[in-house]
Order: C-alpha cells, then structure tokens, then sequence
C-alpha cells in the first residue's frame, strides 16, 4: 500500500507525533509512506520534514504563497504524479481541501484523520465549515475520540464513513531515559511539567494559576511548560501577575521528549477543549503520574483514582489540589503511574495503530470508489 501524509503544520505536537509513528510502523510492514508537509510563507513549521528526514522517511515539501495558492495544488498534483499514492491521507482543514482539491482527477482515495476542531474565533469556525463540508466528499474519515466522531455526524458527514481509531505511540521509546531538565537541580525540588502548543485550548492560563496556589504550600516546586505557541508573551506576563515568574521554566520547542518526561514528578494537562492529547499517552508511557481535565476522550484514558487524576476544566484549585494529592503522596503517584503504564500498553500502542488504519486503508480502497 502506497500513502501520502499530507499536513499543514504548527511545529512538532501530537498530530505530527501520530503522523511520524504511524509512518515507521507501516513502513516496518511492508508499506510505503511519504510525508507532506506545507511549506506556508507566513508560518513555515516544517520541523516534522526535518524529523522525518532524521527518521528516514520520504518527506515531500509543498510551498505555499497564501491561504488559499493555487500553485500549491499544482505542486500536490505533481506528487500524486510522481509517487502515485493509493491513498491520500490528510490531517487538518487545510489538508483536507487542498488534497481534495488536487485529487479529483487522480485516482488516489481520500482519508482523514480529524483530530479536533477548535473554532476558537471566526476565522477558525469558519475553516472548521469548510472542512466539514470538504469532508463528506472523502472516502473514510478518522475520529480519534467519540466527541470528535460526534461533531462529523453533527456536521452530516455520513456514519459509514466514520471510524475511531485511538492514537498510538512507541512504548519503548520512553523507558529508561534520562532525566534531562534536571541537571543542576537538587533532588529536593519538585518539578510539575505541561507539554503542548501555547495556545488557547490548552488552557495553561489555568495551569499557571494553579501553579500559584501550589507554591504556597510547596515553595521548592518548579513548574515547567514545554512547548511553543502564539500565547506565550501573553502566559509568560500571567506568570509575572501572579508573582511566580521565578518558579515558571518556558523551555520552548524540545524534541527530546522521553528525557523530558523523566525528568518531571508530575504531568499536567490543563486543556479546555481537546481530542485525545498524545502527550497524556506519553506520559503514561514514561510512567509519570497526570493530572488533566476531563475533556474530549481524556477521561477513556485517565480514569479518575485508577489511571491518574482528573478535574474539571476552567477550575484551577481543583487542578491545583490534585496536583498537590500526588505531591505529598508518592505512592499514589507510582500506582496510578503504573497502572495507566498498563492502560496504555494494552491499548494504544502503536503497532495496533498502524494496523486499525491498514484495515481502514483496505476498506477505503476495496471497491474502487472515489470522491462519493
């Protein structure tokens, strides 16, 4: 089977992670897959061709003047002529209508992976419409959470051609690595982390404020975010408000993330809207104890007291308490680490990945059916 990834990228997150995994286990089968990446002129983020290329995997860079360039969907039709893709998989509204565009004289199938839709202002709800209609021309299209399946059949994307497939990760990569952030820092101190993109949905805001409360009664914490994104000047004067810049790392973009999660006695996952974040997975992988909010699918993987620790979204001292229950209780911090290590193991790895999506990619394929 020959597929083409095709995404617009905001830098190496959860989606791209997926993407790059998926790749390895497929190609690991027997498959051929390429990479595609747009190359936006206002916004390049083409890390995930650099981290593709350090993987050995083919990588396509497709540059794009605009928003909307038609130049860019010549070039993405030239690559369905050179590699000949059976399937196309897209990830993303601007994925999905430039691959849908250029497709529709090419006898590639089209199938997408959505993994959320924010409509965080205008412009966004806007893409978001266009998607949804885009999307009920493709062949198959992938939930990776139930709340997700359920906006596609709210936007009247038929229920045949959705399917959930949970996201997967490398289990292995994040055994036995080496805590990296904490060189120089005494064993006493604490360090609480939160991995992602500085961005709204996330809700760091939250997380910061929590972070307040805890450093009264835990002053030797330190609290690091991982990550980068448009609301960092706006969180890193929110940490300057609440008087605990001095406690609060930005570390920005790291792509060591095994040794960033050993390095961390707790992971925090604030979001206010989300999929599936793969950084929760990951962590559960590196068995580190999480606190998240209970959003999207989050709440299938943490379950609360078993799993890890769950609060409510928007609620920074529920946040911060739970964060605190793991603190001043390590044994509860190693069993729920454990046991989500096993939650995780059995279910998302990413070997069963690669293998739902080969199904789906036989079944997208099997008739010989196009844009219906």
């Amino acid at each position: 089977m020959k597929v083409l990834h095709l995404i617009s990228s905001s830098g190496l997150y959860g989606a791209e992670r997926m993407i790059l995994t998926l790749c390895r286990e497929l190609n690991k089968m027997g498959h051929e897959t390429t990479i595609g990446v747009f190359e936006n002129a206002h916004r390049p983020n083409t890390e995930i061709a650099t981290a593709a290329q350090s993987m050995e995997l083919p990588v396509q860079v497709i540059p794009c003047a605009n928003r909307f360039d038609r130049t860019a969907i010549r070039a993405l039709q030239s690559v369905f002529e050179q590699s000949e893709p059976e399937v196309l998989h897209a990830h993303g509204y601007k994925a999905d209508l430039y691959g849908y565009l250029a497709a529709k004289k090419s006898k590639t199938t089209l199938v997408s992976t959505c993994h959320t839709w924010l409509d965080n202002d205008w412009r966004v709800y806007l893409y978001g419409v266009i998607d949804r209609f885009v999307l009920r021309r493709f062949r198959m299209i992938v939930a990776v959470s139930d709340d997700v399946a359920n906006r596609l059949r709210e936007a009247s994307v038929p229920e045949k051609k959705i399917r959930i497939i949970n996201n997967g990760i490398d289990i292995d990569v994040f055994s036995n690595a080496e805590p990296a952030l904490r060189k120089g820092v005494p064993p006493t101190q604490r360090m609480v982390g939160l991995v992602g993109r500085l961005s709204p949905e996330k809700g760091i805001e939250y997380f910061l404020s929590a972070a307040s409360k805890i450093k009264n009664s835990h002053p030797q914490t330190t609290f690091v975010i991982v990550g980068e994104g448009p609301e960092r000047d706006n969180l890193e004067a929110t940490a300057r408000k609440l008087g605990i810049q001095d406690s609060v790392r930005f570390t920005g973009k790291l792509d060591n993330m095994a040794e960033v999660y050993a390095s961390l006695d707790v992971i925090v996952s604030s979001s206010v809207k989300e999929g599936l974040p793969l950084t929760i997975l990951e962590a559960l992988a590196a068995r580190r104890p999480v606190v998240a909010t209970s959003v999207g699918a989050v709440p299938t993987v943490i379950l609360h007291n078993q799993t890890g620790l769950l609060a409510p979204p928007r609620d920074a001292d529920t946040l911060a308490s739970e964060i605190i229950r793991l603190l001043d209780n390590p044994e509860l911090a190693r069993t729920l680490a454990m046991q989500g290590h096993k939650l995780v193991s059995e279910h998302f790895s990413a070997k069963s990945m690669a293998a739902e999506y080969l199904k789906l990619y036989t079944d997208a394929t099997a008739d010989g059916a196009q844009l219906d």
